[in-house]
């Protein structure tokens, strides 16, 4: 684990399986996000957690690669999660529920989420500037492929209070696992 983004040159991400994203605020150069890109689009697994779409957004590639970026929050509060795809290894066993976040509410990178396999929603209700927005159901765990990359996603991650979910930590963690190709329990 680093904040060293000098780690995502070409020559040292060679050895990764998985790179995941839990940043903010930060930017690429160009040749760190040619490498990034390039390794995923290779076969590297890539997670993104909560901010995860809205650092590098200057970087057109990496928005591309993780598929969405942020547009706004609603206030910190209880978010409903539904399970869409029960079936999946990540969601398998797990039930709809209830975690303390700040929802990022997140647009679609050249269209809108039907290309990606959605594995929860949820719904955002408001901003947390108390600005009028119209409520709805958008996708808050996705997956999608980049090249031969597997990318995994999910909107909610705001803060401990939510790490403390079984429910989102063992979809964080199965999709961790997804991203890297270690495989899950064939279901």
């Amino acid at each position: 684990m680093t904040d060293d983004l000098s780690v995502l040159e070409p020559d040292r991400l060679q050895d990764f399986h998985v790179i995941a994203n839990y940043t903010t605020g930060q930017k690429l150069t160009p040749s760190q996000g040619a490498s990034l890109c390039a390794a995923v689009e290779a076969g590297t697994g890539f997670v993104g957690i909560h901010c995860a779409t809205v650092t590098f957004r200057d970087t057109e590639q990496y928005n591309e690669l993780i598929g969405s970026v942020f547009t706004h929050h609603p206030k910190f509060g209880e978010v409903s999660v539904q399970i869409t795809d029960p079936s999946h290894p990540i969601t398998h066993g797990l039930s709809d529920f209830t975690v303390p976040d700040e929802l990022y509410v997140i647009q679609s990178v050249g269209g809108d989420f039907t290309r990606y396999h959605v594995l929860t929603t949820a719904v955002a209700t408001g901003r947390a500037d108390g600005s009028e927005m119209k409520d709805g159901v958008q996708p808050s765990t996705y997956l999608k492929e980049f090249g031969r990359g597997r990318v995994f996603y999910t909107s909610l991650g705001h803060d401990p209070r939510c790490f403390v979910s079984e429910n989102f930590c063992a979809i964080t963690g199965r999709g961790i696992a997804w991203a890297a190709g270690l495989g899950l329990p064939v279901i």
